[in-house]
């Protein structure tokens, strides 16, 4: 049998005998009581070969069908149905979770390594200031300040009780500072005096991973060589060892190590307890890099860059100092 679509053809197959001829009667005429049984037999068969091929079609059908839903079940239990209860089940588990707390600078203990009660030494810096004043008003010392930083002076105010100084550079040697403030005493009618604005050490008690301690200790560090290099910048320039791009340039890359630094030690969660100090450190390291961005880009006179940079250098100084204080009160 050959299907051509929901036809089904009989045809003879090879080697099989073609069908016999109608008997033929005695007299060479055909006999119509055969041909008549012959013609019903043949109308027999083909009622028959169509009921097979129905009944076939059926059982095609059925099967079909029976396989599709066994097919389909399969599926549905081996890959649907997970599927179904995983999507059913992360939908659960979002409505369930709470958002994550951005954790604050400070605010819990460290997980990036067991954690070990770590004692800092913190560097303590030397440097007496040359200042003119007192002033007895605010005011009066930010118009003397003002004049001063046009002649290359910092200009810094800083408060001394209820009167205010305005200091003008700082040297790590107290005989140094004592000879300037001689020589410009008097100057313009001002009062020169030399002023002590060196921090002592201090010891820091942390919990914290020792990779994260060796970070905090490493900052203050990278703090004292920034005063350390503004302190050569500003003499170098005032001596005419330098230029002044240079100058500029180099209170830049400061800048950048300075906050690069301040990064790795606050960078994230940190440290449970001694927060405060820390978080002291971590405003007085930022307000730094601040004072120094203020010199970079700018594009003044050696003189006025001169100013800028010992402005910074002695607001770093007396941050640095306030914060020991803190420490240590």
């Amino acid at each position: 049998m050959e299907g051509t679509g929901s036809h089904i053809h009989v045809g003879m197959k090879a080697g099989q005998n073609p069908p016999r001829p109608v008997h033929e009667g005695a007299e060479g005429g055909v006999c119509m009581g055969r041909v008549r049984y012959a013609v019903r037999r043949s109308h027999r068969r083909r009622r028959n070969s169509a009921g097979l091929q129905r009944a076939l079609s059926c059982l095609l059908a059925a099967g079909y069908v029976a396989s599709a839903v066994l097919l389909g079940g399969m599926i549905s239990g081996k890959w649907l149905l997970p599927l179904a209860r995983g999507g059913q089940e992360g939908q659960e588990a979002a409505e369930d979770a709470q958002p994550a707390e951005s954790p604050s600078l400070l605010s819990a203990l460290s997980q990036e390594e067991p954690q070990a009660e770590l004692r800092l030494e913190l560097p303590s810096i030397q440097a007496f200031a040359v200042a003119a004043g007192p002033f007895d008003s605010l005011e009066e010392a930010n118009e003397k300040a003002v004049a001063l930083m046009q002649r290359g002076g910092a200009g810094y105010v800083q408060a001394q009780g209820e009167q205010y100084l305005v200091l003008l550079c700082a040297y790590d040697a107290e005989e140094s500072a004592d000879k300037v403030a001689q020589r410009l005493d008097g100057d313009a009618g001002l009062t020169m005096q030399t002023l002590d604005v060196s921090s002592g050490t201090a010891l820091l008690n942390v919990t914290a991973s020792q990779s994260r301690g060796q970070r905090i200790q490493e900052s203050y560090q990278t703090f004292t060589q920034a005063l350390q290099a503004l302190d050569d910048a500003w003499r170098q320039l005032d001596a005419g060892q330098t230029q002044t791009t240079d100058a500029v340039a180099s209170a830049g890359a400061l800048a950048a190590q300075l906050e690069q630094a301040r990064a790795a030690a606050f960078e994230g969660t940190l440290i449970e307890g001694d927060a405060q100090a820390l978080s002291d450190w971590d405003g007085c390291l930022s307000r730094c890099v601040a004072y120094l961005q203020t010199i970079s880009g700018t594009d003044q006179s050696a003189l006025a860059i001169s100013a800028k940079i010992k402005y910074t250098y002695l607001a770093c100084i007396a941050q640095y100092q306030s914060y020991i204080e803190g420490l240590l009160a």
